[in-house]
């Protein structure tokens, strides 16, 4: 009889301890983030947008632009939603770099490399519209 209590206050610590946790790592909530890149005026695809929380604590979210230079976020393999707080963002040539080749595109080390970025976003709770025009060196 003793082992069962035992048990069963074990079995409620980590129910109790897996559901606070997992409701813990959305309590801030989450933004949807999308937008547009343009260099020098033009849509180029294949554009790695990254947003890395400032602090570390709210992770990474990446999105690839197409074609129109539009992108959308995703934090995670599949979750669409951005956890809410300030990022700093950085552009790149991401997986279509031969796209963003033929453009003999240049992108400035302010936006395109993690130590120089100066590129600041907040990520707000619903729809966030969040472009970029960008001019190469």
């Amino acid at each position: 009889m003793i082992e069962k209590t035992i048990f069963t206050r074990c079995l409620r610590g980590i129910l109790v301890t897996l559901t606070a946790s997992t409701l813990g790592c959305f309590a801030g909530g989450t933004g949807e983030v999308s937008g547009v890149v343009t260099v020098n005026g033009e849509s180029v695809a294949g554009l790695e947008v990254m947003f890395s929380s400032e602090d570390g604590t709210l992770g990474t979210a990446v999105g690839y632009t197409q074609a129109d230079g539009s992108y959308v976020l995703r934090q995670g393999r599949s979750q669409q939603g951005v956890r809410i707080g300030a990022y700093k963002v950085t552009i790149r040539p991401g997986e279509d770099t031969e796209a963003a080749t033929r453009k003999n595109l240049r992108l400035p080390a302010e936006v395109s490399s993690d130590e120089k970025t100066n590129l600041l976003e907040k990520v707000t709770s619903g729809s966030n519209q969040i472009d970029f025009d960008l001019t190469s060196p």
